[in-house]
């Protein structure tokens, strides 16, 4: 009889390990970020293409056994179900004044675009600006890549360094800074 009890107890955990691997790895998270402007010297005829890609990527996923214990996951399934803990804000400023409505500090999210995937769209992709973009996902963005669209001038300083700033929905707070960013005359 024990042996009967102990064979059934090593299946379900067998087949709990099994489960869990295999249906709930259901969400990916990140906590570093690396920025990369596309060209730091911003020529007549450019944009500024401003590049944000994890540096720790992880799939993750909690569940509770019958037998009360919990298993953190970190292989299986990839992030099925989105970002864990999904943005909820961006901010992004400039340590320069870039124009008589941006000065030094000033938010520039009606300025930046963020890149998205669009259905229909000839590149397969359009942009947004942020302050649409986070009207849009009041519930937060799930993104793995983040690409940022500067399509002005400035007509100030000439050289910035770009503060982004990324809240994501457990409180946790990213910040990033470009290297100085020319546009030329």
């Amino acid at each position: 009889m024990r042996i009967k009890i102990l064979i059934v107890v090593l299946l379900q955990v067998v087949l709990q390990l099994a489960v869990t691997c295999c249906r709930h790895l259901q969400f990916y998270d990140y906590s570093r970020m690396k920025i990369t402007a596309i060209d730091e010297q911003v020529a007549i005829d450019e944009e500024l293409t401003i590049e944000l890609t994890p540096t720790d990527f992880h799939f993750t996923g909690m569940r509770l056994s019958p037998l009360g214990t919990s298993s953190l996951l970190a292989s299986c399934d990839k992030g099925w179900n989105g970002m864990k803990f999904p943005f909820t804000n961006i901010v992004v400023n400039s340590d320069s004044d870039f124009d008589a409505t941006h000065l030094t500090g000033t938010s520039m999210n009606d300025y930046f675009q963020f890149r998205y995937f669009a259905e229909g769209s000839t590149a397969g992709f359009d942009f947004i600006t942020i302050e649409e973009l986070l009207a849009q996902e009041p519930d937060g963005i799930e993104i793995d890549l983040i690409v940022l669209l500067l399509k002005e001038r400035p007509s100030l300083e000439q050289v910035h360094r770009f503060k982004i700033v990324l809240t994501k929905s457990n409180g946790e707070v990213i910040e990033l800074e470009t290297e100085p960013i020319t546009w030329l005359q």
